[in-house]
């Protein structure tokens, strides 16, 4: 399944939860995302590797060029850094990916937890309104 196809479906489940009060519904709901998060996570440590490689060649591109530099050590640095550029951008491009898959990580939980204990509260005004408590 793709990530891209998951993250859209985590926010269709997030907007069907947030407009309903059936339980039923909150219940399932709250178990496919629960079961997205698995492959969110796997997607995540994938980007947070390729983030790492990144910044690793990143910083290697840019003592290779500081040391193949002429001039002063300070225009040695300056050329370096014009240098990597297209290292500085795919560094970037994958740390915010990874930021990205994160943070939909981070609040998936904290959705599940929400709705979570919406489903308790449910079920105890639905026992009160019967009369079984």
């Amino acid at each position: 399944m793709k990530i891209e196809t998951i993250i859209k479906d985590i926010y269709r489940l997030i907007a069907e939860c947030n407009q309903t009060n059936d339980i039923e519904t909150l219940i399932s709901n709250n178990q496919r995302l629960a079961g997205y998060l698995f492959y969110i996570s796997k997607n995540e440590t994938e980007a947070h590797k390729s983030y790492l490689e990144a910044y690793n060649e990143r910083k290697y591109q840019t003592a290779l060029f500081t040391q193949q530099g002429t001039g002063t050590a300070t225009d040695r640095a300056t050329n370096a850094e014009i240098k990597i550029k297209e290292y500085r951008q795919k560094e970037t491009d994958a740390e915010v990916y990874y930021q990205t898959l994160k943070g939909i990580s981070n609040n998936t939980k904290e959705f599940i937890s929400v709705t979570t204990q919406k489903i308790s509260i449910l079920k105890i005004e639905k026992a009160l309104t019967r009369g079984d408590v």
